[in-house]
């Protein structure tokens, strides 16, 4: 059965009878209309019905309840007052007096059609699967009884296909196309069934022919281009949405959907020209500015994004809009116009947060480093507040890149004690951030705190036994240190064996000339100066290895061409002389 996946899944069935009372002030959707009856004016109660109509009418559904039960003490048999009671309580949520209600009117009159849709509705409300078993019969039952109900046999066929009966979904649709063979709802829904069941081919075929009858339409060119879009068949698909275009009111609906399609499949010159006919025919159409702005930040044409972003907010000022405003004038370097535009963004959440990110790297580019770190800092304290709320609906933004991000705009001011803050805040509520450990232990390596940066390192490779960079890191330390190079030899190999670049190469050819294993060594240096052929360090290194193995001519090559960059390298010159 369904079960919870559909907590609020409701059959959307009104009667008539509450037609009559202005539907009851439910939400304006198609509804099922199984009967044609009316109160009798002939009943002491009428009054109070023509006063429940005009309460509800008015939106005081209370009122009208009020109404309507004075209206039942007047006529306490009546199946029809009953049910348009348990209407007006299913639309209020209470279930448990609207089944009350249909109960005794389904007791009065057990083949009420109007009483057994509204249970009907309540039972497969409720979300249990046998009270939907139950639902589902009833339903049919109605069904058997009242052949002519169309729209009975469409949410029929919906509700079997919420429950993954797509067999069931089929035969009941079919009932109806027998009846009614061109019922345009009927064909869509049955394309649909045939989408599911990977019969693509009949789902085109009866798409095809929708169009065929009502080629002014919508639902079967939307249906059918994404088919063919799922397909693959962008060609076609962009056929179909031209001539619908050419045939459809909607004309420029069917341009945006050509021209995201092409925006998908990265044909930007060929959506632009769709976009900039929209335009043409609605210089306010400011969703076709917006796409046009897209493609253009795609393209890094940051210029041509600006002007267009700058047309669509004269029409409409979105958050995200300004956003990517911002995003523009940072890449040109207009870092005050930035700002400015990133101060725009007020919602929704995630996108605000987003905006103050950017608007503390404008600062930061802008040398503004204290500007910066309390933009960050407020940013923080502000999505920590939002978490701290813990409410389900409540989304934040606070992660760890927020964190490193401060720490650099302390480590630029020089203020060692507050990116170590940074750090220790962050790791508090991301213990297991990998990123967070890892730069940390980074800091710590680059101000002498080898051990500090060792109990982060470790954490990091127990987090992540692949971590190449940790493990690199450790390795190379103990290199240079000249100390538990057994260690730092499996740290070394790991790292490669994850990623074989230059640099990892480098660190394990370092650790076996530490170890004295000069074979091997030559071996990943000389792979390591393949790749970093402008490295100095490395360079010297191998050069370091070929001295070590007697190759003093190729030595000597490698110091002299690194003391031309460097002249004053007094221990290179050193190494160099040793040779001579």
């Amino acid at each position: 059965m369904v079960g919870a996946r559909f907590v609020t899944v409701r059959i959307f069935i009104t009667v008539t009878l509450l037609s009559l009372l202005c539907a009851c002030g439910v939400a304006q959707q198609e509804r099922l209309r199984p009967s044609q009856r009316q109160y009798d004016t002939q009943y002491s109660g009428y009054a109070d019905y023509i006063r429940a109509r005009f309460f509800v009418a008015d939106g005081k559904v209370d009122k009208a309840l009020a109404a309507l039960a004075k209206t039942q003490e007047s006529d306490s048999d009546s199946v029809y007052i009953r049910a348009a009671r348990a209407a007006l309580y299913l639309e209020q949520g209470k279930l448990g007096v609207a089944y009350r209600l249909l109960t005794e009117a389904l007791d009065l009159r057990p083949d009420d059609t109007d009483s057994r849709l509204l249970l009907a509705d309540l039972l497969y409300t409720r979300n249990n699967d046998g009270d939907q078993v139950r639902a589902l019969v009833m339903l049919h039952r109605v069904l058997a009884d009242n052949p002519q109900m169309d729209e009975l046999y469409i949410y029929l066929s919906q509700l079997h296909l919420l429950d993954d009966d797509n067999i069931q979904a089929m035969a009941t649709i079919k009932r109806l196309l027998k009846r009614q063979p061109d019922n345009i709802q009927a064909l869509l829904l049955q394309a649909k069934i045939y989408i599911l069941f990977d019969e693509k081919i009949k789902a085109e075929k009866i798409f095809r022919h929708v169009i065929t009858l009502c080629p002014q339409g919508r639902r079967a060119y939307v249906y059918l281009g994404k088919l063919l879009e799922q397909n693959k068949q962008l060609d076609a698909a962009l056929l179909l949405y031209k001539q619908a275009a050419y045939r459809s009111v909607d004309n420029a609906y069917f341009g945006h959907l050509r021209a995201s399609l092409l925006i998908n499949n990265q044909q930007y010159s060929v959506a632009l020209q769709e976009l900039q006919q929209l335009v043409k025919n609605d210089p306010a159409d400011y969703e076709a500015l917006n796409k046009i702005s897209l493609i253009y930040l795609r393209q890094h044409n940051w210029f041509l994004a600006e002007q267009t972003l700058l047309r669509s907010l004269t029409i409409e000022p979105l958050s995200q809009q300004f956003y990517w405003l911002g995003y523009a004038l940072e890449q040109q370097d207009k870092f005050d116009a930035a700002a400015d535009a990133y101060t725009k963004v007020t919602k929704p959440q995630y996108l605000y947060a987003q905006a103050v990110e950017r608007l503390a790297i404008v600062y930061a580019k802008h040398g503004k480093f204290a500007l910066a770190a309390s933009t960050v800092e407020h940013l923080i304290a502000q999505q920590s507040a939002i978490a701290e709320q813990k409410q389900p609906t409540t989304s934040t933004n606070l992660r760890p890149a927020l964190f490193l991000q401060l720490a650099l705009y302390y480590e630029y001011q020089q203020q060692g004690e507050d990116v170590l803050s940074a750090f220790k805040r962050g790791l508090a509520r991301f213990p297991n951030s990998i990123e967070l450990n890892y730069a940390q232990g980074v800091y710590y390596s680059e101000h002498g705190s080898y051990l500090l940066m060792e109990q982060s390192m470790r954490r990091v490779i127990k987090l992540d036994k692949k971590h190449a960079g940790a493990l690199n890191y450790m390795a190379y330390t103990f290199a240079e240190n000249g100390e538990r190079l057994d260690e730092a030899l499996d740290f070394a190999k790991r790292a490669v064996a994850v990623k074989a670049n230059g640099a990892y190469q480098d660190t394990l050819g370092w650790v076996y000339f530490k170890l004295g294993e000069y074979t091997q060594a030559r071996e990943q240096l000389e792979l390591a100066v393949a790749e970093l052929p402008d490295d100095m360090v490395v360079q010297e290194h191998l050069g370091d290895i070929y001295a070590a193995l007697g190759l003093d001519n190729k030595a000597a090559e490698i110091y002299t061409q690194i003391l031309k960059k460097t002249p004053d390298n007094k221990l290179l010159k050193e190494k160099l002389g040793d040779l001579k």
